[in-house]
């Protein structure tokens, strides 16, 4: 596996308890190239929001009342992470936010590595993506958010 293949992943949480996943966006990266990608809304547990979250990222209950739970998702999710390099900007966050969700749901750690954008560019994502000249179009919703991510990784690292 090449230093160029990787997964890029970013959550948005429902209120400030890390195990609260509304959205996640995840980009598999091959040799270089985005090679395919997954997003979904998540019904956090009891669908709960606060709305200071609700403020920065605009993921409501309504939106998200049907949606399926993280053990619904978490197989697919998996096959991205499991064994992978995973890179995240503010990797402990995302770390955390995914550990905290499994161990709410009982579910085993996967064997992963990580990387952090935050920590090459010492910057955050916005003044990061403006300074690599990378669009960064909806700044926290989790799919374009992992895009990013995965952009200024192959430019920081080259």
């Amino acid at each position: 596996m090449g230093s160029y293949t990787f997964t890029a992943i970013d959550f948005e949480t429902a209120t400030a308890q890390r195990s609260s996943i509304c959205q996640v966006g995840m980009v598999r990266v091959v040799d270089g190239e985005i090679f395919q990608t997954f997003s979904q809304l998540i019904r956090p547990p009891d669908n709960k929001y606060h709305y200071s979250n609700v403020r920065v990222h605009g993921i409501t209950p309504v939106m998200t009342q049907h949606e399926p739970s993280f053990p619904e998702i978490w197989p697919v999710m998996r096959t991205f992470i499991e064994n992978q390099l995973v890179v995240a900007h503010n990797a402990p966050f995302d770390t955390g936010v995914l550990r905290a969700t499994l161990m709410y749901y009982g579910l085993p750690f996967p064997e992963f590595r990580t990387e952090c954008t935050y920590k090459l560019s010492r910057m955050n994502l916005k003044k990061m993506c403006e300074s690599l000249e990378i669009e960064l179009l909806h700044h926290h919703d989790a799919m374009h958010d992992a895009i990013a991510c995965a952009k200024a990784y192959l430019i920081l690292k080259k």
